[in-house]
């Protein structure tokens, strides 16, 4: 279906396209972790490494219509969905981390011959958790419980709708000459005491260094890598609520766990060097000004839940409360 295209109201224009990709555990690939067109991502069945595909696809004809359509003055459709929910904020974000910060080329013409040097990399579906707004095809643990209680399943996006794509590998990292800024998750990136050697190994040439977590299992080892590297790193905690409210959102973890880890956190990194995502929805929107008074002075980045209806189902919470007895509980003392 041809989309109505959106003309560029300003003269900024988004570097991502010419320096970036998102990198899903499936093995998909998107312009960035942003994009609309999800189901429709980036795809070359000839290739089936990230190395490969990095090395053949810097200009594939997706990314190459999105580079033409920002120097055309048009908005892509891949790009429709963040401009409209934060204006030209995160443009201007990464314009000045790739860009004024991190000395790359500015967007000029549609064909390149350099490599992308910000990769947003998700390893793999390694998680401890099972959060309410969540999938089995990004949580291992999720995928345990429709196993195990598949009356669940309805509600639950097929997995088949997760195109399976190229094999998460780390060949490139050693291949490239630097690399302006990585981010790393998971699944869960810190859930046990991962092969980090691609990192340790070449840390020297990443500028910035980003990991996404939910801070509830941390091995020793990542926070020694954090002390060492603090000045390059950059720790995203996904935190949803506080106290019982993110027990009850994110089932399988532990807010005192979190809590832990994070004071510990703060004797390592600047509050700079720590953002918090918050996914809003019915069972937390109340604490929106709690979470922000608790993270403070970090900056606590709050979004609406997207994709998942079924959070306010009713029939689909009793199954909920079912594999979850500690949820219903939690629900009636605290108004979840």
């Amino acid at each position: 279906m041809k989309t109505t295209k959106i003309k560029n109201p300003t003269n900024k224009i988004c570097p991502l396209p010419w320096h970036h990709f998102y990198m899903q555990n499936t093995g998909t690939i998107k312009l960035c972790c942003a994009a609309t067109t999800g189901k429709q991502p980036i795809v070359d069945k000839e290739n089936n490494t990230v190395t490969q595909f990095l090395k053949n696809n810097r200009n594939h004809p997706k990314v190459v219509q999105a580079r033409r359509e920002w120097l055309d003055g048009y908005i892509p459709e891949d790009c429709h969905m963040c401009v409209e929910r934060d204006g030209f904020k995160r443009v201007d974000g990464w314009n000045e981390v790739l860009l004024e910060h991190g000395g790359l080329e500015r967007p000029e013409t549609e064909i390149v011959d350099y490599p992308a040097r910000y990769l947003d990399y998700r390893i793999d579906a390694t998680c401890q958790a099972f959060c309410i707004m969540c999938v089995p095809a990004e949580s291992s643990r999720w995928k345990s419980v429709i196993r195990n209680n598949p009356q669940i399943k309805p509600w639950m996006p097929d997995d088949s709708s997760h195109i399976k794509g190229i094999k998460i590998d780390h060949q490139w990292l050693y291949d490239i000459d630097k690399v302006i800024m990585l981010t790393v998750a998971g699944g869960e990136p810190f859930i046990s005491d991962r092969n980090y050697d691609f990192l340790y190994d070449n840390i020297h040439k990443i500028k910035r260094l980003r990991f996404i977590t939910n801070l509830n299992d941390v091995h020793e080892n990542i926070f020694n890598f954090i002390e060492q590297n603090k000045k390059k790193i950059r720790v995203t905690i996904s935190c949803d609520g506080l106290y019982d409210t993110y027990n009850f959102v994110r089932a399988g973890l532990d807010w005192k766990k979190l809590e832990k880890n994070y004071k510990r956190l703060k004797t390592i990194l600047p509050s700079t060097s720590i953002l918090v995502n918050f996914v809003s929805m019915s069972h937390n929107k109340h604490q929106h000004q709690q979470i922000v008074d608790y993270f403070a002075p970090s900056e606590v980045i709050i979004e609406d839940v997207e994709n998942a209806p079924w959070v306010d189902d009713p029939e689909f919470l009793e199954h909920w409360y079912r594999v979850n007895p500690k949820a219903k509980e939690l629900s009636k003392r605290h108004d979840v």
